[in-house]
């Protein structure tokens, strides 16, 4: 499975519509500044919509290959950048071998 077919996964995971809208939005590759200032891309966001759930903001970074994530692990200040701007961090492993102990 290659990047765009986990974002496609990960899109349609928080697609969920209810009778007062959408509780998700998904917002593929964004930077952590704008324009030149930007050294950090995450795959992906994703943010509540709903008040009620209390509006969490979620990073996720897509892994298709054990090299990168390997390369993610031993560089873990790379993510450090995101944590005050997300709620919850996850890892979509295109494969459960990629993130393996």
């Amino acid at each position: 499975m290659n990047e765009s077919e986990v974002r496609l996964r990960i899109a349609r995971s928080y697609a969920s519509h209810y009778g007062n809208g959408p509780k998700y939005v998904v917002i593929p590759r964004v930077r952590n500044a704008a324009g030149f200032d930007a050294t950090r891309t995450i795959d992906a966001v994703v943010m509540g919509l709903w008040p009620s759930e209390g509006l969490p903001i979620l990073g996720i970074e897509i892994k298709t290959a054990r090299s990168d994530w390997l390369r993610e692990i031993k560089n873990p200040q790379k993510a450090g950048g995101w944590l005050e701007s997300v709620d919850y961090w996850w890892i979509a492993a295109a494969d459960a071998n990629i993130v393996r102990l």
